[in-house]
């Protein structure tokens, strides 16, 4: 915790301001025994990777140490390979239709982390279809994989991601929910 700003402005008695990521990791250092020292070195008193005030770098830290990146979203650690619409935007244009029913709204190209997924059969023939959302850094967009589809790319929707999702937008009830082709 410390490593990813845990403890960052946590006063040291020997220090007239809140300490620094450094000067903590070198308190925490003079507390350890000698015998443990050389094992604590490997990882916990490491340099900090690079400026952890640079979104980036602490985002990295925050996914070694916790898993997951509470300050920044893991989407932008990836080059973006071209262009793509938001999840903000999806919506923004779903509303656009809100009075309908259902409305079509053309094709799309988002990128996403998975967030959660559920798996299931279709009614007309009992095959297996899938449904996922998807962050990006705006919010959260709904996929369905219809059969056809899912069977062709099920094992690639394997993991967290980042994934490309493609296919075409319509609105249902309100919401915008992406048929995913690829």
């Amino acid at each position: 915790l410390l490593r990813i700003g845990g403890f960052d402005g946590l006063p040291i008695e020997s220090l007239d301001e809140p300490a620094t990521r450094a000067e903590l990791l070198e308190a925490l250092r003079d507390l350890w025994s000698t015998d443990s020292k050389a094992r604590a070195e490997e990882y916990a008193f490491r340099p900090l990777c690079g400026d952890m005030n640079d979104p980036a770098n602490r985002a990295r830290e925050e996914l070694a140490v916790l898993g997951f990146s509470p300050s920044l979203h893991p989407l932008l650690l990836f080059p973006s390979t071209g262009p793509r619409l938001s999840a903000a935007v999806l919506r923004e244009r779903a509303a656009e239709f809100r009075a309908a029913e259902s409305a079509r709204l053309g094709a799309v190209r988002l990128a996403g982390i998975k967030v959660t997924g559920k798996r299931t059969r279709a009614k007309s023939d009992g095959r297996i279809m899938a449904f996922y959302t998807f962050s990006d850094e705006t919010g959260t967009f709904e996929a369905v994989f219809f059969p056809r589809d899912y069977a062709r790319l099920a094992t690639r929707l394997r993991g967290a991601g980042p994934f490309w999702i493609e296919g075409e937008a319509t609105v249902e009830l309100g919401e915008p929910i992406v048929e995913a082709r690829r």
